[in-house]
């Protein structure tokens, strides 16, 4: 006796191969998402450390294994400085220094004359970025150079530093530049802002290397898609 010829139900037939095809579609979503998310997270790492680059005591670290590296030691009266955290503990002065770059500029003379204030590099930092009206959501928050001025005075004057300083705590420096949105997040957020701003001459905000690797991530979006259809 023949067997029997099992009769083959096409609808299951129909369902099974649909639900091939959806797992396999499923896998291939996935398996993108993976890839696009593993290339944006490369993207933000290459843009974080990029801007941990110009912190200076990063920058002292990643270039000090360049031998022809010039730094401050390297000039009769040293770096220009910005200075910050001004405090009077006991009748004596302290504050924080921080170095501009030897390559833009170096201090010519003990009194540091041709160093560039903040109140300067932050009037420069308006010119370039900032307008009169500020827009929708006004200006990004003034800055407080009072440190900077009390060091530049006792440079220049040499008068009781300690005095001055109590009299001259806060000196409200407006920054012109409109806020991008209601927080602000592309107002500056430290000296440094500033610092890089002045080392690098005011680059034009278009050439942000954040746009570039978007545009990278989305290119790469595109060709992922294209190649799982």
């Amino acid at each position: 006796m023949d067997e029997e010829t099992p009769i083959v139900n096409e609808e299951e037939v129909s369902i099974q191969k649909k639900e091939k095809c959806l797992w396999r579609d499923y896998r291939s979503c996935i398996s993108n998402t993976i890839i696009i998310l593993f290339i944006a997270s490369i993207c933000w790492l290459i843009y974080t450390f990029s801007n941990m680059y110009y912190d200076n005591n990063l920058t002292a670290r990643v270039l000090a294994h360049s031998k022809n590296r010039k730094d401050c030691g390297d000039y009769e009266y040293g770096c220009c400085h910005l200075y910050n955290g001004c405090r009077v503990k006991n009748n004596h002065f302290y504050y924080d220094i921080i170095n501009i770059d030897v390559y833009k500029i170096y201090a010519k003379d003990n009194l540091k004359s041709n160093c560039p204030s903040l109140r300067s590099i932050v009037n420069d930092y308006n010119s370039h970025y900032g307008n009169e009206t500020c827009g929708k959501f006004g200006c990004c928050r003034s800055i407080d150079i009072g440190c900077d001025e009390a060091n530049h005075y006792r440079l220049n004057d040499g008068d009781d530093i300690v005095n001055y300083y109590n009299n001259h705590k806060r000196v409200n420096l407006d920054i012109r530049v409109p806020k991008k949105d209601i927080e602000g997040s592309n107002c500056w957020d430290n000296l440094y802002t500033f610092k890089h701003a002045y080392e690098h001459n005011y680059p034009k905000e278009e050439d942000s290397t954040v746009e570039n690797l978007i545009i990278v991530v989305f290119v790469v979006f595109i060709i992922l898609g294209l190649g799982s259809l």
